[in-house]
């Protein structure tokens, strides 16, 4: 079966926002949707490498130490096989039902070829949580 979904991010000693994050993803691919989930790290000294590998989900990719977003986020572009790719930052939360209608929308419309989740900034402050913790994205 090939792969419909993969969800590429980059990370440095985030973990419990990578791990939010991660959940959200997981949270918007119905089950038997064929999917993965890959996570270049920087070199993480909190965890987060460890609980990458624990992950039966996560493809890890390594580094030894910063390189910059664009060459981390292209590593892992590299490995992607799904048919399309979320690229997403390890600091934001994904609501229920975005992935598959951005997937819907791109499936029925294959001459577009991205579609963008809306930062919903505002909406976190009205939670009175910060930008950083939370930035859910939906579809538009």
């Amino acid at each position: 079966m090939s792969l419909l979904i993969s969800a590429v991010t980059a990370t440095y000693n985030r973990l419990r926002l990578l791990q939010n994050m991660i959940a959200s993803v997981r949270g918007g691919i119905p089950v038997g949707i064929p999917y993965e989930i890959i996570v270049v790290d920087g070199g993480s000294t909190d965890g987060t490498i460890a609980w990458c590998e624990e992950q039966t989900d996560i493809r890890l990719v390594k580094q030894t130490s910063l390189v910059g977003a664009i060459k981390a986020f292209g590593a892992g572009l590299e490995l992607a096989q799904g048919k399309y790719t979320l690229i997403l930052n390890d600091d934001v939360e994904i609501l229920p039902g975005s992935i598959m209608r951005a997937y819907a929308y791109l499936d029925e419309h294959l001459s577009c070829g991205v579609a963008a989740f809306v930062d919903d900034r505002k909406q976190a402050h009205k939670h009175g949580k910060a930008d950083v913790d939370y930035m859910p994205a939906t579809s538009g």
